[in-house]
């Protein structure tokens, strides 16, 4: 006896697509919940975009010479990291917008810098403006560690890195690539992606 199917039996593939869409959704969200990351250098283009990253629900480990700075962040939920190590402990991934190379420098390979407290793999991002010169070294000095440093500066001021639409160009570590992007994508969705930082 053939088995008689209604046509209120058939799913609607576009319910079907919604139920997937929304499983989908879920997943990713609980994902990035998960994700630790970690900023450093809260002036006005940094604030901004860690404001982003905040708002996405992903657990954010701040710190800036002056707390104060970060008191929206905050209050959003983020945490406070005494150094700039103590933030790469407690991330997987850290950014950076600095002011100066020199800046820089300490912060990423100085006493209580940012590689000093990055667990083995970890990556550094940074989206300050400085020569490649300074990109090349701290590229070198992270990798005989087994971390990774990505240079990624950003085009565009506060209004885009308010809204997400700034332009990036990131030297590109393909095994670490693929681990930030998703992150990047807060920030801008246009991407360039070159094989050294100072090409």
């Amino acid at each position: 006896r053939k088995r008689q199917v209604s046509a209120g039996n058939i799913p609607v593939p576009s319910v079907i697509f919604r139920e997937r869409f929304h499983m989908f959704q879920a997943l990713t969200e609980e994902t990035m919940a998960q994700q630790k990351l970690g900023f450093v250098g809260l002036g006005l283009m940094g604030l901004a975009m860690a404001t982003r990253l905040v708002k996405t629900g992903r657990t954010l480990v701040i710190h800036n010479r002056t707390k104060s700075k970060g008191d929206s962040l905050l209050a959003a939920g983020a945490r406070w990291g005494s150094s700039p190590a103590e933030v790469a402990q407690q991330s997987e991934i850290v950014f950076s917008m600095l002011s100066t190379p020199d800046v820089l420098k300490e912060i990423a390979i100085g006493p209580r810098g940012i590689m000093m407290g990055l667990s083995k793999e970890g990556i550094h991002v940074d989206c300050s403006t400085v020569s490649p010169m300074v990109t090349k070294h701290l590229e070198q000095e992270y990798a005989s560690s087994g971390r990774v440093f990505l240079h990624c500066p950003v085009l565009g001021s506060v209004p885009q890195a308010t809204d997400g639409s700034l332009l990036l160009l990131v030297g590109e570590v393909p095994e670490a690539i693929e681990r930030v992007e998703p992150v990047l994508k807060e920030f801008g969705l246009k991407i360039w992606k070159f094989t050294h930082a100072e090409d």
